[in-house]
């Protein structure tokens, strides 16, 4: 009860926020500050328009570190490493969106900074928390969605239930396996409006290397700070997501739809399978998360020997002083 308590309430959040962005995500005084040259002239367009050589770039990483975590004892091949001509030929000649973009990239660094494991603080101590790394993209996409329906910031041209495909599509290219169609089906029936939480789920983790994020880094903190509010670092750990009770959960609503009784269909030795098979799983994913609890303990050991994150660098050039949690235990 003492944690609840210490945590920031729907509508405190939701009063903070108007607080912070009182034109939303892309309201003139953002703009100034994070893009002075304007958006079309800004180096931070090409974190929505990237080059065909860093498209390619990006999918040779992202089919490398997918097959470096890969199982030896894996038995599904994986596709070739793609080419330039796959990858970078293809046609994004999409036009430029300030709007939408800026929304965007806004909202991105606003989960960098208040989820990811990072705590917002006020000056009594209290936690600015929009919950899980779901729960924040859903916070924010909802706060975008209200300055969409008040007219101070133009919707996407493509609407969230597209882009889900289009994530998906990708995911099934890249990612053999991963982008199944049981991920397809929950991420579209997640979608709610023109924004979603998949929007800034995860922040700027598929794009920050198109840019330099430091100005918009710097004019979240700087309204921070000038709202009283502080922030503490949490080194990047990997857990593992088991999707099982995802699984579970879609599979007993078709059964619900369908109006099949529970007991339809049931046999004692399937369940004796299911719970073997269970219980092999549940051992393949502790020796997985004992590798990746491994893996954090070198990355720790490596942070140590270059310069802090970038969003370190701009909350310490911000606040004048480290932030609680750099460097790492």
């Amino acid at each position: 009860m003492e944690e609840i308590d210490n945590c920031y309430e729907d509508g405190e959040l939701i009063e903070l926020f108007a607080k912070l962005f009182k034109g939303g995500f892309a309201a003139e005084g953002v703009r100034r500050e994070i893009a002075p040259e304007g958006w079309a002239a800004s180096p931070l367009v090409a974190l929505f328009h990237p080059s065909a050589e860093q498209r390619y770039r990006e999918a040779v990483q992202m089919h490398r570190n997918l097959v470096s975590l890969a199982r030896k004892d894996d038995a599904q091949p994986y596709p070739p490493e793609p080419t330039f001509d796959e990858i970078g030929t293809e046609d994004t000649g999409s036009p430029i969106e300030a709007d939408e973009e800026i929304s965007r990239v806004v909202g991105m660094c606003l989960w960098d900074i208040f989820s990811d494991g990072h705590d917002v603080v006020d000056a009594d101590g209290r936690e600015v928390s929009l919950g899980s790394f779901r729960a924040s993209g859903e916070f924010l996409s909802n706060r975008l969605n209200e300055q969409v329906l008040a007219g101070l910031v133009k919707g996407p041209a493509v609407d969230a239930r597209q882009r889900a495909a289009e994530v998906a599509e990708q995911m099934r290219k890249f990612m053999p396996g991963a982008g199944s169609d049981l991920m397809l089906q929950f991420m579209q029936d997640q979608q709610t409006g023109p924004y979603d939480y998949m929007d800034f789920y995860l922040g700027t983790g598929t794009i920050a290397g198109r840019a330099d994020l430091s100005s918009v880094y710097r004019m979240i903190f700087t309204r921070l700070k000038a709202l009283d509010l502080d922030w503490k670092y949490t080194f990047p750990k990997l857990h593992l997501v088991d999707m099982r009770p995802m699984r579970d959960v879609l599979d007993a609503k078709q059964k619900e739809e369908s109006g099949e009784p529970e007991w339809l269909n049931y046999s004692p030795e399937q369940e004796m399978e299911k719970e073997e098979e269970n219980r092999s799983k549940d051992k393949e994913i502790a020796e997985f998360q004992e590798s990746l609890d491994e893996g954090y303990r070198e990355s720790v050991e490596e942070a140590m020997t270059k310069r802090p994150p970038l969003i370190v660098q701009v909350y310490t050039s911000v606040f004048g002083h480290l932030p609680e949690g750099w460097p790492p235990a």
